[in-house]
């Protein structure tokens, strides 16, 4: 279930999907989604500097044991 809706976004933005069912070895693709939003974070810092970026969290539990940041 979405509760938002998509929006446009730029070409070349970087885009990364998270789930609970995913795996962090994945790609990051909404097929295929990444588990942990360490992961996320992890593969937004080997982007393109400048390059834009969207994180799509998909709808579940997300537990932190250490900050994101």
């Amino acid at each position: 279930q979405r509760l938002l809706q998509p929006i446009d976004l730029p070409a070349g933005t970087f885009a990364i999907h998270v789930a609970v069912d995913g795996n962090d070895n994945h790609s990051g693709t909404e097929q295929q989604p990444l588990r942990t939003l360490h992961a996320a974070r992890d593969r937004l810092r080997l982007r393109p500097h400048g390059q834009g970026a969207i994180v799509y969290i998909h709808a579940g539990v997300y537990y932190l044991n250490t900050t994101l940041v």
